[in-house]
């Protein structure tokens, strides 16, 4: 019988592996490596990958992980790892996704639910360093939330928009973002894009489900979030940036929009892997 050694996978969610295997397959920063029972002590920065693990009963069963890392010491092994999906648990066929949600000319509207708003909530606190990795186990994620989901529950409806309308809210979506820190008015934007004012509330309405007014506010938040986990800009700075000159009233918006005052955003707990990244990475060299 092959010698084995313990394996224990850490996510923020807890131990979601315990057991004694025969050999982990992973991929470092380095390349792809073999750990096997005796192994010498390692320190290892793995990369947004399958991992596979062959049990005692020799079975080799596949993993998809987040970045994280793997510690190897005294014949017993730790991953730490924001997500760990078993692939068994993962039947997604991209054909029979479209032939759900796109056929004919229908199109699928489902309500949002804290099951779906996770898988995004998450982005805004990952690393630019894992980021590419992340978001490729986030679209398998979503792939999967997608394939449960009955469209019989759900709402149908038929497309409500035109080519023109999608271009227009798209064309002023990326306006607002590159002028992300103006108080810009529906009237400003008539004569920006040469159409009335009906027309761009009800493409951005059609487009993104969204009024005008929500949607300046969601990008502002969002973009804000982003400057609070990655940067030493103080609250009041940040708000400048997006427009507002009292930080108090910023802070309320911020709160209504993400759950958190801007502080509490900031300060929230580290997810363990983004810790370990940031503890290890110099000592592997990134």
């Amino acid at each position: 019988m092959a010698s084995t050694f313990n394996l224990k996978v850490i996510t923020p969610d807890g131990i979601k592996f315990n057991d004694d295997v025969v050999c982990i397959e992973a991929t470092t920063a380095k390349g792809r490596i073999g750990i096997y029972a005796h192994h010498v002590n390692l320190i290892a920065t793995l990369k947004s990958s399958i991992i596979g693990i062959r049990t005692k009963a020799n079975h080799r069963d596949e993993y998809v992980i987040t970045s994280g890392h793997l510690f190897f010491e005294n014949n017993q092994a730790k991953v730490i790892t924001d997500k760990f999906i078993n692939l068994k648990d993962v039947n997604v066929k991209p054909a029979n996704l479209m032939n759900k949600f796109c056929k004919n000319t229908e199109a699928f509207v489902a309500r949002s639910m804290p099951s779906i708003a996770h898988i995004f909530d998450e982005l805004y606190s990952i690393p630019k360093c894992i980021l590419e990795g992340y978001l490729k186990v986030k679209v398998l994620e979503l792939m999967l939330f997608l394939s449960s989901i009955d469209t019989k529950t759900d709402e149908i409806v038929e497309r409500s928009f035109s080519h023109s309308q999608k271009l227009l809210a798209q064309n002023i979506s990326s306006y607002l973002l590159d002028h992300i820190g103006c108080k810009i008015t529906l009237e400003q934007l008539t004569g920006i894009f040469h159409v009335s004012g009906t027309q761009i509330k009800s493409s951005i309405k059609a487009v993104y489900g969204v009024s005008l007014y929500n949607m300046i506010r969601i990008q502002k938040m969002q973009s804000a979030a982003r400057l609070l986990q990655e940067t030493d800009l103080t609250i009041l700075e940040i708000a400048g940036r997006h427009g507002y000159d009292n930080a108090s009233k910023f802070a309320n918006v911020f709160k209504s929009y993400m759950g958190l005052t801007p502080k509490e955003y900031r300060n929230k707990p580290t997810k363990i892997e983004n810790v370990y990244i940031q503890k290890f990475n110099c000592l592997n060299g990134a």
